[in-house]
């Protein structure tokens, strides 16, 4: 008889039922597409994921019922949006996992994660993404204003001077629960400024 796993233990409350909602393809797609923060309706959704309406709306049931989504109702429209902001900092944290755990690929993404209209400037969340905020980032970079240590960024002196004049208070943003800045998985690039935007 095989041991019982760490979540029959109750070790990790739900772990299993997490993954098993993040496992299928379609609703991975799903909540990737509402990194950026937005409220959107089923419809666009459904269209994202390349479901059919009936499969889609039985994924947004299962994400909605689990935890990972919150349903806004306008009129006679359903918008879905990321249920919280640790939810959406655990699915960047996740995805940075699957990027580091699979060997590097010459092949791109597919289209549907990323949409070639949005793939220049946009949000992920609460922070800036696109190709847009890696030249950004790597401009601060090779200007000295962050320097990077793993996956983790800080602001030097005149990193945080500078950022001060574009109107971030660097104090203010270090004391919030989440990290200051990092580093986060972007197609078709993987690296971009994080939180402190």
């Amino acid at each position: 008889m095989s041991a019982p796993l760490p979540d029959e233990q109750n070790h990790f409350p739900g772990l299993s039922r997490i993954g098993a909602l993040l496992a299928d393809p379609g609703r991975a797609a799903m909540l990737w597409a509402l990194m950026d923060g937005s409220a959107r309706p089923a419809g666009e959704l459904t269209m994202i994921a390349g479901l059919s309406p009936s499969a889609a709306s039985a994924h947004l049931s299962r994400l909605t019922d689990g935890g990972l989504l919150a349903l806004e109702v306008r009129g006679r429209h359903r918008y879905f949006r990321i249920a919280s902001p640790d939810i959406a900092a655990s699915i960047e944290a996740l995805a940075n996992v699957a990027q580091a755990s699979v060997p590097h690929r010459s092949t791109p993404r597919p289209a549907r994660t990323v949409p070639l209209e949005m793939r220049y400037a946009r949000t992920c969340y609460d922070h800036m993404a696109g190709e847009l905020a890696v030249q950004l980032f790597e401009r601060m970079l090779s200007h000295t204003l962050l320097t990077r240590h793993g996956n983790t960024l800080e602001a030097t002196p005149a990193g945080e001077a500078q950022l001060g004049h574009w109107g971030i208070d660097v104090a203010r943003q270090q004391t919030r629960r989440r990290r200051f800045a990092c580093t986060c998985p972007d197609p078709p690039r993987v690296i971009v400024i994080s939180t402190i935007f």
